[in-house]
């Protein structure tokens, strides 16, 4: 079993624009993996080089198994965004047993941070 990366895309960027909405992964069905876990950071700035700390907002993290509907995460479906800090997060990333075709994020009300990457680790 190989270990994969899928980041959440705003259009073909990882590095998407801190916008309430929901943002997806690309597919995922093709991975032999049959675990998940999902990271989060947040940055200043559109080339995700400056990590900053938000100071409020959510993201709710879910997944679709077969492409249409989606289940919340079966670990932390919902996470602070203030807990996603650096140089130290303290979030539990959400995860998910058994196969995904695609990952789903919905952004909140954060502030404090411009553009995010969050990604879904196979494994």
């Amino acid at each position: 079993m190989t270990q994969k990366q899928y980041p959440v895309l705003s259009g073909t960027n990882p590095i998407i624009p801190v916008i309430n909405g929901t943002y997806y992964t690309s597919d995922q069905s093709t991975s032999d993996a049959n675990n998940c876990a999902v990271y989060l950071e947040f940055y200043s700035d559109a080339a995700g080089t400056i990590p900053v700390t938000p100071t409020a907002g959510t993201i709710t993290v879910s997944a679709s198994p077969l492409g249409n509907n989606f289940l919340a995460a079966a670990s932390s479906a919902t996470v602070s965004a203030v807990a996603c800090g650096t140089p130290s997060s303290t979030y539990t990333p959400p995860t998910f047993p058994g196969r995904i075709a695609t990952g789903q994020v919905v952004l909140s009300g954060i502030t404090g941070a411009s553009y995010a990457k969050i990604i879904f680790w196979r494994y």
